[in-house]
C-alpha cells in the first residue's frame, strides 16, 4: 500500500485562542527551530499565536525609567532656578561636588553648589541617558533582532506545514492514531490528553494543525518520511479508528470508512517503518466491530465463481499469530455497548424503540447481537432500549428503566429531565473513549 505525507493545514481557530509565547519559552522554541529538533504542537500553536506587529519591543519598565528622570530633571530644575535659597539645604562633601562637576560637564551642565538640590536634576538627566544607554536601546534592538526571528520562524512554520515537511516533537511513548476520514473520538482523545500525547494521522485533508496526511500515492520511503515529520518512532502504540462516529453502536456494511484491506495494509507499513528504522513492532489498538466483514470472490474462465469472507476479528488472529510481541486489540464499542445493556435489562424482555428509519438500519442487527451474547429473558417485566440515528426522537415516551443510547453527550441531560436514570443512559463515545484510554494507558 503506497503513501506518502501530503499538506498538512493549521487550524486558524487554535492558533487565535492560544498564549502567545514569549520569554524564556520563546527563546527555546527558536533555538529548536534553528536546531532543526521539531515543535510539540501547543508550543507550534503559541508560537504562530504571535502577533510580530504588536510585539513589545523593550519591557514598560525599560521604556518608562528614562521619560520619568528626563521629567524630573526638568521638574527639579525648574524648582531650584525659582526657588533659589528657599529650598532646604542638604550639603554634599566637596569631594563628591567636584566629581559630579566633572560628570555633568561632560554635557556642559553644572550645579551652582555644593548641595543635592542644586546637582539633583543633572542626576536624573544623566541617569535617564545611562538608563537608556544600557538598558532601553540594547533591549530594543535586541527585540527588533527576535522580531524578525519570530516572523521567520512563522514563515518557515507554515511553508513547511503546507508542504507536508514540518517536524513535530512529540513525547515518547504518544499515541499515533490513523483515522480515516476524520473522527471526534480522536479529537476528545488529543483533549483529554497533553498536546504532545495524541499525533493524528489520516487520508484526508482535515483543518488541524498536528495531522500529517497520509494518501495512497507515492513511494515507501516517503511515507517513512512523513512518518519520521510526525515523530513515529517516539510512539508507543498505534491506533486505527475505522469506524464512523455516526456508527459506532451497531455499524452496517457502510460503518467504516477503512476496509480490511486497508486495515491490514496499515498495519504492514508500521511494521515495515520499524523494521527500517530499526524499532520494535508497535501494539496496534483498532476501534470498530469486530464482525466488519470482506467478502472475497474467485472466479474461473467457466463462470464459476467462489465466495470467501473474513471478519476484521478473523484478520487480527491472522496477524497476531505472525507477531513476534506487539499484539494487536480490538475496542469493539457495540460489544461493551451491548454487555452493558444485558447488565442493565436484568433477565428482562427487552424491545429495540426508534423511528421507524433507524429501526430499518439497527433494528435487525440489534436482535442479532442480543442472540450472539446468548441473551434470554428470565424474569416478568419488560425495557425499552432507546437508540436513534438522530438522537432520541422528541416524540419516543420514555420510562425511569428504560435505557437510552446516544451519540451526543449534550442530550444526557434532556434525559435525565424525562426521567430516565443516569446509569441507563449510555453514551457511546465515552464508553469507547473509557474503554479507549485505559488501552492506552497501559501501553
Amino acid at each position: 500500500m503506497d503513501m506518502q505525507a501530503e499538506k498538512s493545514a493549521v487550524s486558524k481557530q487554535e492558533v487565535a485562542t492560544a498564549e502567545p509565547l514569549k520569554g524564556a519559552e520563546l527563546d527555546k522554541a527558536l533555538q529548536s527551530l534553528k536546531s532543526q529538533n521539531g515543535l510539540d504542537p501547543t508550543t507550534t500553536n503559541r508560537l504562530l499565536a504571535i502577533e510580530t506587529a504588536e510585539t513589545p519591543g523593550v519591557s514598560k519598565l525599560n521604556r518608562a525609567i528614562p521619560a520619568v528622570l528626563v521629567a524630573g530633571y526638568i521638574a527639579t530644575f525648574a524648582a531650584t532656578r525659582l526657588a533659589g535659597g528657599d529650598l532646604p539645604a542638604i550639603d554634599m562633601p566637596q569631594a563628591l561636588h567636584e566629581v559630579l562637576q566633572a560628570v555633568h560637564n561632560l554635557s556642559t551642565n553644572s550645579a551652582r553648589e555644593p548641595t543635592l538640590s542644586e546637582h539633583l536634576p543633572f542626576l536624573l538627566l544623566e541617569g535617564a541617558a545611562v538608563w537608556g544607554a544600557v538598558k532601553t536601546l540594547p533591549n530594543w534592538f535586541r527585540a527588533r533582532g527576535k522580531k524578525q526571528q519570530v516572523k521567520e520562524a512563522q514563515r518557515t512554520i507554515t511553508e513547511t506545514i503546507s508542504k507536508g515537511e514540518f517536524q513535530y516533537n512529540m513525547a515518547p511513548g504518544h499515541t499515533a492514531a490513523f483515522i480515516g476520514l476524520g473522527d471526534p473520538l480522536a479529537d476528545r482523545l488529543q483533549q483529554i490528553k497533553n498536546a504532545d500525547e495524541v499525533m493524528l494521522y489520516s487520508q484526508a485533508r482535515i483543518d488541524n494543525q498536528v495531522w500529517q496526511l497520509l494518501t495512497k500515492n507515492g513511494q515507501q520511503e516517503q511515507i517513512f518520511r512523513g512518518l519520521d515529520q510526525g515523530d513515529f518512532k517516539n510512539a508507543g502504540e498505534v491506533l486505527l479508528l475505522p469506524v464512523k462516529s455516526e456508527d459506532m453502536f451497531l455499524p452496517d456494511k457502510t460503518g467504516h470508512d477503512m476496509t480490511i484491506d486497508e486495515i491490514a495494509a496499515m498495519i504492514n507499513v508500521v511494521d515495515e517503518y520499524c523494521q527500517s528504522r530499526g524499532l520494535p513492532k508497535k501494539k496496534v489498538i483498532i476501534v470498530g466491530s469486530k464482525g466488519m466483514e470482506e467478502s472475497y470472490v474467485r472466479r474461473n474462465s467457466e463462470g464459476q465463481s467462489e465466495e470467501s469472507k473474513q471478519t476484521l476479528a478473523e484478520l487480527v488472529d491472522d496477524l497476531n499469530k505472525q507477531r513476534e510481541s506487539a499484539s494487536i486489540e480490538i475496542i469493539d464499542p457495540t460489544e461493551i455497548i451491548m454487555r452493558r445493556i444485558i447488565t442493565l435489562a436484568n433477565g428482562k424482555t427487552v424491545s429495540f424503540v426508534s423511528t421507524k428509519e433507524s429501526d430499518q438500519r439497527y433494528g435487525q442487527r440489534f436482535y442479532e447481537q442480543l442472540e450472539a451474547m446468548n441473551y434470554q429473558p428470565t424474569v416478568p417485566g419488560s425495557v425499552n432500549v432507546l437508540y436513534n440515528i438522530t438522537d432520541i426522537p422528541t416524540g419516543v415516551r420514555t420510562g425511569k428503566d428504560d435505557i437510552a443510547v446516544i451519540l451526543d453527550p449534550s442530550n444526557k441531560r434532556g434525559l435525565q429531565t424525562k426521567g430516565l436514570l443516569e446509569e441507563n443512559i449510555i453514551v457511546v463515545p465515552d464508553v469507547a473513549l473509557q474503554a479507549l484510554s485505559g488501552e492506552v494507558d497501559k501501553s
